[in-house]
């Protein structure tokens, strides 16, 4: 019996080549950074097992925008998935930071370069929407 979350695979493939070009225009060492941070439990660049799939918020925002208007711009629904990963992963960096939790991010990162990767991650959402679709990808 294949995996309930095989059927993922695909859009989570496009979904994770999509934001790593997005991440291209970010300098070396913060874009290490931000892949740290993008590679934690449930994120899109996880590929640690969990119960949810990786990226399932993107993958909701994008499967969403295909059921309610299947003909519409996949670019533009690529580019909402992307804004909505960037700033969920910057909430959760905030959240923790806020709350005083240890999560494996603020452990790796510090403080400090864990407040950068948010900062830049909220960026990274205002041009994933604002970048139109087709200089994007």
């Amino acid at each position: 019996m294949p995996d309930a979350c095989s059927e993922f695979l695909p859009c989570q493939k496009l979904l994770r080549e999509a934001l790593l070009k997005l991440l291209e225009k970010v300098s070396s060492p913060l874009r290490d950074d931000i892949i740290i941070a993008l590679t934690g439990k449930n994120k899109l660049l996880s590929s640690s097992p969990a119960t949810l799939p990786a990226g399932v918020w993107p993958l909701m925002t994008i499967l969403m925008a295909q059921y309610l208007q299947p003909d519409a711009d996949l670019q533009l629904a690529i580019s909402a998935a992307l804004a909505v990963e960037c700033l969920l992963c910057a909430f959760d960096i905030f959240d923790d930071i806020e709350d005083g939790d240890t999560s494996p991010t603020l452990q790796t990162l510090g403080t400090a370069r864990a407040l950068n990767v948010a900062t830049a991650l909220l960026m990274l959402a205002q041009q994933s929407l604002c970048t139109p679709s087709s200089q994007q990808l």
